[in-house]
């Protein structure tokens, strides 16, 4: 069994004011975070080391079949995009990458006691 730990911290951290234009009019600031792209399997949508504005998700039901999630299988959290097949009942984590040596993470429903989904990217800021 994997040890639980906070993924999140805010002690030391500054605060950043999202604007209207990427969180919406309606959006609570505090449902947003923001996080590193660190590797190259989702180097067709996220350049490496770009910034991620992502939108807390704690339920499966919130996410579209093709939407780019963080999530944390055991202690590792990782971006892919995610889809779901409602026949088989099997959610996949497919990277989007020019390096075909990188493959989906496929989970059965029985196998999602050890993923968590963390939440779906908003917008990204690349690194000049």
């Amino acid at each position: 069994m994997p040890k639980e730990f906070d993924l999140f911290t805010t002690s030391g951290i500054p605060k950043v004011n999202f604007s209207e234009l990427v969180l919406g009019k309606q959006s609570d600031p505090e449902s947003f975070f923001i996080t590193r792209a660190n590797g190259n399997a989702m180097d067709r949508s996220i350049p490496n080391g770009a910034l991620l504005i992502v939108k807390r998700v704690s339920d499966w039901q919130e996410l579209q079949d093709g939407v780019i999630v963080v999530f944390q299988n055991c202690e590792k959290m990782t971006i892919k995009r995610y889809y779901y097949d409602d026949q088989t009942k099997i959610r996949c984590f497919s990277p989007d990458s020019a390096d075909a040596n990188f493959k989906p993470h496929c989970y059965r429903q029985e196998d999602l006691k050890y993923v968590r989904i963390i939440g779906q990217r908003v917008s990204y800021i690349q690194n000049s």
